[in-house]
């Protein structure tokens, strides 16, 4: 699946990313699914990230859901009719980016790490227009959020942003 997602941040930032996920899965008996596979995200400032992916889908009845995948996400699906489903979600929003310290902390290494920690809780409707194509509006709550500026094991600065909600609009491609 590949997806595009703008979301403004409280602050009034537009972060925007490209993400592609692919999964594989492995049929243990008719409700229970393993599934296995990796998450690449491209964000439009020149960083990347590459995650491996772990989870279970567990089918409850012919419409609903819920599917565990790790690093801790856990979702709910409900198949309403043949081109909508309604998923609600609690899952980890954490960014880990190097950064360039610029002679800003005084004896201290040029490659510093900006890592952000927070939890994203909410759903989204996604839209089935054609095979492939998605359109998935979200709305959801973003925790409390943690900023650190670190050099190895020790942290130069640290902010907490306050809880905030959200809107997002996804359009996804899957290669069905």
């Amino acid at each position: 699946r590949l997806g595009y997602n703008s979301v403004e941040e409280s602050d009034g930032a537009d972060l925007q990313n490209i993400t592609a996920l692919s999964f594989a899965t492995y049929k243990m008996n008719s409700d229970l699914t393993l599934l296995y596979g990796l998450y690449y995200g491209y964000l439009l400032n020149g960083r990347t990230i590459g995650l491996p992916l772990l989870g279970l889908n567990l089918a409850l009845s012919d419409k609903l859901s819920l599917k565990f995948i790790l690093p801790l996400s856990l979702s709910a699906t409900y198949k309403s009719n043949e081109d909508t489903t309604l998923v609600f979600f609690i899952k980890p929003d954490s960014l880990r980016l190097p950064v360039s310290n610029n002679s800003q902390y005084a004896g201290r290494d040029n490659d510093l790490l900006l890592r952000s920690r927070r939890l994203k809780a909410g759903g989204e409707v996604k839209y089935q227009i054609s095979k492939s194509w998605v359109l998935a509006p979200e709305l959801g709550f973003i925790s409390r959020q943690k900023n650190t500026i670190e050099d190895g094991d020790t942290t130069l600065a640290s902010t907490e942003n306050s809880a905030s909600t959200y809107a997002q609009f996804k359009i996804q491609f899957s290669g069905q």
